[in-house]
């Protein structure tokens, strides 16, 4: 969710982000990090009863999105899907990456850095959601980020 992240990346985006909701989903910090494996990295799973908030960015063209693979590791510690996301004015198909099956550990907690990454998004999130991101649990084994 951190703009300037998404922008060193290499993504083309063609317009302001925006905030996005993705209903029937729940944020788990489950997905085991490629550097490293005590480490839990963000990942949705199915739960009616919950919502994700994010933020979309309008990539170029189609292709564009292909650039976030290698940061993922899709596609073998993430598989890209369509899903509908919805926004202010309507509901938008867009790209998330879920983790697969292999690399999930339901005993991973977040570093507190990787957190950091998610709030500098937190002007496009509501102020429960923020509140909700700061006050996860963290991994303290990790404290900085790998290079």
């Amino acid at each position: 969710m951190n703009p300037d992240r998404v922008c060193a990346r290499g993504l083309v985006c063609v317009a302001e982000p925006i905030a996005g909701k993705l209903w029937n989903f729940r944020l788990r910090f489950n997905k085991r990090s490629r550097k490293n494996p005590e480490a839990g990295h963000a990942n949705i799973v199915a739960d009616f009863t919950s919502s994700v908030e994010g933020v979309l960015y309008h990539l170029w063209d189609e292709h564009e999105i292909s650039k976030m693979d290698p940061f993922e590791s899709a596609p073998s510690h993430y598989r890209r899907e369509l899903v509908f996301v919805e926004t202010e004015d309507s509901l938008i198909l867009a790209w998330t990456y879920i983790a697969n099956d292999s690399v999930i550990d339901d005993s991973l907690l977040p570093p507190k850095w990787y957190i950091e990454h998610l709030l500098a998004g937190s002007q496009f999130l509501s102020s429960e959601y923020v509140d909700q991101l700061k006050s996860t649990e963290c991994n303290t084994l990790t404290t900085k980020e790998p290079s």
